[in-house]
């Protein structure tokens, strides 16, 4: 299993290097999208992936020869090897424990996002939240959230971001990626593949934006930093 790991975070660093170095500076962002998701997945894929060699056949000939391998195992058991079986148990020890707190805080998230109060309407074919309480407008899976006093005076740019994410489904790539530091957090190439994942999500609403008030780039820019 510590082989299979390592193997996963070589491959990630490799396909991370080739975006990094090759890819991230070019504005194809929705190949660039799927780069960076197809790419993780094939890091956690291609490890369990075998090539067969043909190698030197092991003729086994009568009895003599399990009981010779029997008798080797056994030679093996010593107290190095008990020590280091011991050492590997706490090893998953702390696997399991920094995975669960990762999965509760995970879980937590969800909840606070799913437990905000408001009203919940269809405005031009997207399902809106006006909340209640003070917060920014973002969106999450397929609706809109945003403050009940902030929807008057909602601008068109903001609103056309927020619906490129809703409609192209970004929120699924943040979930899944969420999943795997969940599981493999101790591989540090997923918080830069996080990072990367979000900022090409931005490229692509901005670029929606950008689409329909191509004379407006500075203004949006201000727009966005003001939200």
């Amino acid at each position: 299993m510590l082989i299979y790991f390592l193997k996963v975070v070589l491959l990630s660093g490799l396909f991370y290097s080739i975006y990094y170095f090759l890819l991230s500076r070019e504005k194809s962002f929705k190949f660039n999208r799927f780069y960076l998701l197809g790419t993780l997945l094939l890091s956690y894929l291609i490890p369990f992936i075998k090539i067969p060699v043909e190698g030197q056949k092991r003729v086994v000939v009568g009895e003599l020869v399990e009981v010779a391998n029997f008798n080797q195992a056994a030679a093996n058991i010593n107290p190095t090897a008990l020590t280091q079986s011991s050492s590997v148990d706490y090893l998953l020890i702390f696997y399991a424990i920094i995975t669960l707190i990762l999965v509760l805080k995970f879980v937590f998230n969800l909840y606070s996002i799913l437990r905000i109060k408001g009203n919940l309407v269809v405005f031009k074919g997207i399902r809106l939240l006006k909340a209640h309480q003070k917060i920014p407008p973002f969106s999450f899976l397929n609706t809109m959230y945003l403050n009940k006093d902030d929807f008057k005076s909602l601008d068109d740019k903001i609103w056309i971001h927020e619906k490129c994410h809703i409609q192209q489904k970004h929120s699924i790539d943040i979930l899944l990626i969420e999943l795997f530091i969940c599981f493999s957090w101790f591989n540090p190439m997923l918080f830069l593949f996080r990072k990367k994942v979000t900022a090409n999500h931005e490229f692509l609403a901005d670029e929606d934006v950008l689409k329909q008030f191509p004379k407006q780039i500075s203004g949006y820019q201000h727009l966005i930093l003001n939200e």
